[in-house]
């Protein structure tokens, strides 16, 4: 009786051995799934970081040609505030040439007319 007991406690303890061991390489399996998610999981991070200074880098150069297209901007419109003020000085010209000629023509009329007073013989 004592030798079925025995052989009894044994094979429960096999058993409950074989059950430990199936646990501990499934706990295993668990921590090993555990680290490779954990690894993939910081390269993940990494990969947005990596995306993240990228972008940033990308938003400066963006506000550097809109910075420098600003300032080209500026220009044209001081470029063309100056034309705009040689327009204005050459339309002011023009009509003091035009007031000027009309003079000028009316003096070569009133000549003329004191010319044809006197005849050539």
């Amino acid at each position: 009786m004592i030798a079925r007991t025995v052989s009894q406690l044994a094979q429960k303890s096999s058993q409950e051995a074989k059950e430990t061991a199936a646990l501990l390489q499934s706990a295993r399996k668990a921590v090993e799934q555990g680290r490779e998610l954990t690894s993939d999981a910081f390269a993940l991070i990494g990969n947005t970081a990596r995306a993240a200074e990228e972008s940033a880098a990308h938003t400066e150069q963006v506000l550097s040609v809109l910075t420098e297209q600003s300032n080209v901007l500026k220009q044209i419109d001081l470029g063309l505030e100056q034309i705009s003020v040689v327009i204005q000085n050459n339309s002011a010209a023009s009509e003091e040439s035009a007031a000027a000629s009309q003079q000028l023509y009316a003096q070569s009329t009133e000549l003329e007319r004191h010319v044809k007073v006197f005849s050539v013989k």
